[in-house]
C-alpha cells in the first residue's frame, strides 16, 4: 500500500523512478568534528562506491550527520540505494530489519 501511494506521489511530480533504499550508518572520527565529518563521509564513499559529494548530499537530505558522545567522533547516516546494500552483503539484514519488499 505504501509503494503504490509513493508512485502515485512521484506521478504527480513526474517522477518515473522510484530508488529503492535503506539506512545505513557509518562512524567517523578526527581531532575535531569537521575531521570527524569528513572521515565519515569518506568512509561512507569508501564503502559504498558512492561519490563523496553523493554521500554528503544523501547525508543532508535523506538522513543526518549526528555527533557522538565522545569527542571528535560523528555518525553518518543516510539512505543507501538497496542494489549497493545488497552488492556489499547486508542488503536481506537491512529489509528485514525495517521490513523493506
Amino acid at each position: 500500500m505504501q509503494r503504490q501511494k509513493v508512485a502515485e506521489l512521484g506521478a504527480r511530480w513526474g517522477q518515473r523512478e522510484i530508488e529503492e533504499s535503506g539506512p545505513i550508518t557509518f562512524i567517523g572520527s578526527g581531532a575535531n568534528l569537521n575531521e570527524a565529518t569528513e572521515n565519515g563521509l569518506r568512509r561512507a564513499a569508501g564503502v559504498t562506491g558512492l561519490a563523496y559529494e553523493e554521500v554528503l548530499n544523501r547525508a543532508t537530505i535523506t538522513g543526518s550527520i549526528d555527533i557522538s558522545r565522545l569527542p571528535g567522533t560523528v555518525r553518518v547516516t543516510f539512505l543507501c540505494p538497496l542494489a549497493i546494500l545488497d552488492r556489499m552483503g547486508i542488503g536481506r539484514l537491512v529489509r528485514e530489519k525495517y521490513e523493506l519488499e
